[in-house]
């Protein structure tokens, strides 16, 4: 992968058709505010929200860490996720970023987050399609 770039270019504008809600995907914190974090999303780049209210424990900039897309907000270009354990459940890509290294930031936070994770998927909280209905009764409860 060819990332590292200095280039000026944006990143791609986001769409519902790249990330529909209810998908998991990867993202890096870039930004921690009161009120939520700004992401970037694996692997285009493209902006993301997690407000304060889907943040479990604390994040921080740099941290790679695991979401659920909410919604794409086309008037902002940006993809509204949630960090939540309970909605973002468990299918065994924890294992995969663990043996990619996972990156070196937040390593002990992201250890207590994976622990956490396990700890709902125990419960059978990682049920894709309990995490789906969760979703979308979150998603439509914001609107």
């Amino acid at each position: 992968s060819g990332s590292g770039s200095d280039s000026d270019e944006e990143p791609p504008t986001p769409t519902r058709a790249d990330f529909p809600t209810g998908a998991c995907c990867w993202g890096t914190v870039d930004v921690v505010k009161p009120y939520g974090a700004i992401l970037s999303l694996e692997p285009s780049g493209a902006p993301a929200f997690a407000l304060r209210a889907h943040i479990d424990g604390e994040v921080e900039e740099g941290d790679r860490v695991r979401c659920r897309v909410l919604d794409v907000d086309a008037a902002k270009a940006v993809v509204d996720v949630t960090l939540l354990p309970h909605l973002v459940g468990s299918d065994g890509a924890d294992a995969d970023a663990d043996a990619k290294g996972g990156g070196g930031n937040g390593g002990k936070k992201a250890a207590k987050r994976r622990k956490t994770d396990k700890k709902a998927a125990a419960a059978g909280a990682d049920d894709g399609a309990a995490a789906g209905a969760s979703v979308r009764a979150t998603v439509q409860l914001s609107r």
